[in-house]
């Protein structure tokens, strides 16, 4: 049984690398039509001493971009400030060269990181290599399009594990706050270091500090540039992205979803299901309360322990409400998932993991052009075609359940 154990994984892992080859890196290798424009445009641009609150106008930033060899276009906003060094060891290459070098990096640290699990969490490489396929099609979006979410997510490992291993919060608290400020959610994993206890603020104060002293150093760099950063994020976080709109299904959030139910436009949306655009805010905040409401109840029922499985949990609720999403934000729950995981093999039955295993691979690999049409019934056909947030709220709904039924977390 062991050794037919073996065989199927072996044979799994390796479709999985030929989805990453074929999806990931064939297309990345040569593709300069991706999100890696954006990073590297900035960097370049940055280099030739140009001001970060000019690329906040879509227009602008495109036209700059092409001046620095980037032809196909790139976006900025709505991206914070610091962002526009992120890729500034990059910058002194061109365009192509720059992003295979990150190609391959990324590949270099995807190989090393079942590696790194193993020696901070004691788990198998072949069960830590089995967890990462669930997330080949966000790995494949990443490596093609040359984002930075993977290095994140490599990141985030790297604080909690180091602060699992060592009990010193200082380093990890750094990392997350140095992350925050370019992203949003690794913020939550300051839930990893949490203890109901004095010391449990330590972590907060130190990646808040580190988050304003960045702030700080680029507000000194270019005063305007927060100013015209947080009016484009007011939009953003109501699920309108510049350049981009608030219609759009691939976005697959609720604002997306509510927008196209309820919110009424001349051109994108003439024939909402039910035109009541205060209904939206209305049912996102009852949304976010019954999120919220779950997880202190989470919380309550471990007595504030902050287990590594409830905080998991409430990160993946935190991705129920994020106003737009791409297969690649989801390696974010690299390490929320191999906690979930890990707990539900412990404390549940076969029959709950494969459940939460089916729920998971599926919110991450199915994409909404994958599901075919049903023009006859317009509404039906938009509600089936937001397949990864429907997947999203049942996987969260359905770890809450476990949570909730079971005496010990």
């Amino acid at each position: 049984m062991k050794k037919n154990w073996k065989i199927f994984v072996a044979l799994w892992l390796m479709l999985v690398a030929f989805v990453l080859f074929y999806k990931g890196i064939r297309p990345g290798w040569n593709d300069t039509k991706t999100d890696f424009n954006n990073y590297y445009a900035s960097a370049k641009l940055i280099q030739k001493g140009e001001s970060i609150h000019a690329f906040y106008s879509n227009d602008r930033f495109k036209e700059m971009a092409q001046s620095v060899a980037v032809k196909n276009g790139a976006k900025f906003s709505p991206f914070p400030p610091p962002t526009a060094v992120l890729y500034w060891p990059l910058s002194f290459f061109d365009l192509l060269t720059a992003k295979r070098i990150w190609l391959v990096f990324n590949m270099l640290l995807l190989v090393w990181l079942p590696f790194r699990m193993k020696r901070y969490f004691r788990s198998s490489v072949w069960k830590n290599a089995l967890m990462l396929s669930l997330f080949v099609i966000p790995l494949s979006s990443n490596l093609h399009f040359g984002q930075f979410y993977f290095v994140t997510a490599f990141v985030l490992v790297e604080a909690i594990g180091h602060f699992r291993v060592t009990k010193k919060s200082m380093l990890s608290s750094v990392l997350i706050g140095v992350l925050a400020s370019v992203k949003y959610v690794p913020i939550l994993f300051l839930g990893y270091l949490m203890r109901f206890s004095k010391e449990s603020m330590k972590p907060i104060f130190t990646a808040i500090a580190t988050l304003l002293v960045i702030t700080g150093i680029f507000v000194l760099i270019d005063f305007e540039a927060y100013g015209v950063y947080l009016r484009d994020l007011g939009g953003h976080v109501n699920g309108d992205l510049s350049g981009q709109g608030k219609y759009a299904i691939g976005f697959q959030s609720l604002d997306a979803l509510f927008n196209n139910l309820f919110v009424a436009d001349a051109v994108e949306n003439p024939k909402p299901f039910f035109e009541a655009e205060w209904l939206k805010p209305v049912l996102k905040w009852m949304i976010v309360a019954v999120v919220g409401v779950a997880c202190f109840l989470m919380l309550r029922k471990e007595k504030y322990a902050f287990s590594p499985s409830t905080v998991s949990v409430g990160i993946i609720g935190a991705f129920v409400l994020i106003p737009a999403s791409a297969s690649y934000h989801f390696l974010l729950l690299i390490l929320p998932i191999f906690f979930i995981l890990r707990w539900l093999v412990k404390e549940r039955s076969v029959g709950h993991f494969l459940i939460a295993i089916a729920l998971i691979f599926g919110a991450f690999s199915i994409q909404a052009y994958q599901i075919p049409s049903v023009e006859q019934w317009p509404f039906a056909d938009l509600l089936i075609h937001f397949p990864r947030l429907w997947l999203i709220v049942a996987l969260f709904s359905f770890l809450v359940y476990c949570k909730q039924s079971v005496k010990n977390s």
